[in-house]
């Protein structure tokens, strides 16, 4: 079970009854579960900047988290979200930026069950359908 919670001013995730990390902020509607169910991710804020916490680590600072936020594989081994850095978009995949546009499509990127990572992104006003190959670790 996991759950946000605040102290003195501090947000933070209690997962089975630990408490993790404080931040500034817990970002609304991203705390989620591995579809196995031994994973958890969640977007959080401090000092004006948005990052992914994955398992209790927090992983590279943005601009701005996209909706839906972080988003596992169907086998839990693998993390996706859209972020903003710079007035540009771009999607980070198991912790790694990728290429920049100029939006990443709401409610992107999408894992699909043969373990591709796809997205729809706009680049000089044109949208684009990306989809990514993760490379096996």
């Amino acid at each position: 079970m996991a759950y946000g919670a605040q102290k003195g001013g501090k947000q933070f995730v209690v997962l089975d009854g630990q408490e993790g990390p404080e931040y500034d902020g817990i970002l609304e509607g991203t705390l989620i579960f591995s579809p196995d169910g031994k994973r958890v991710a969640y977007g959080a804020q401090k000092g004006g900047k948005q990052f992914v916490v994955i398992d209790g680590q927090a992983g590279p600072e943005d601009d701005l988290i996209g909706e839906p936020g972080p988003v596992f594989s169907p086998d839990g081994k693998r993390v996706a979200y859209g972020a903003k850095s710079d007035a540009k978009q771009l999607v980070v995949l198991d912790g790694q930026a990728g290429p920049e546009y100029d939006g990443i499509v709401k409610g992107s990127p999408v894992f699909r069950p043969e373990g591709t990572v796809e997205y729809l992104a706009e680049k000089a006003g044109t949208r684009l359908r990306v989809k990514h190959v993760p490379v096996e670790r």
